[in-house]
């Protein structure tokens, strides 16, 4: 089964996305959802049937291990990040590299100076 990573997965985006993913019937993936704290996300309601990933965007160390086996991810940026240049960025980088074969963001932190549309942004991964 392949799997799909959600950060800000316990935001209000983020777990309201976990939730509908995880309520499909006929989902043909695992669901990850990338977290700070493990422990606190275990307590809340809705996260319970998702496989949850140790993450942090300012603690790059984190990427590798949440992104293992991963095929899709959801990003969804915290409100506490706004320097996508600084913490975004790197990890899209590392999407790059890893075996993810499409990521798409949520419209609400597209920054127009970086050159995203304000849409939705959906790429799919091109190997070089």
């Amino acid at each position: 089964m392949d799997k799909i990573l959600i950060t800000g997965a316990t935001g209000n985006v983020g777990l309201s996305t976990v939730r509908l993913l995880l309520d499909q019937q006929d989902l043909n993936y695992e669901v990850l959802a990338a977290v700070r704290n493990v422990e606190s996300a275990k307590k809340m309601d809705g996260l319970g049937k998702a496989h949850l990933v140790n993450f942090e965007f300012d603690e790059p160390a984190t990427y590798a291990a949440a992104l293992k086996g991963v095929k899709k991810v959801l990003l969804i940026r915290p409100n506490q990040v706004s320097d996508v240049s600084k913490h975004i960025f790197p990890f899209l980088d590392q999407v790059e590299k890893s075996e993810v074969e499409h990521w798409s963001s949520c419209p609400l932190w597209v920054p127009r100076e970086a050159g995203f549309s304000p849409t939705t942004e959906s790429r799919p991964i091109s190997r070089r």
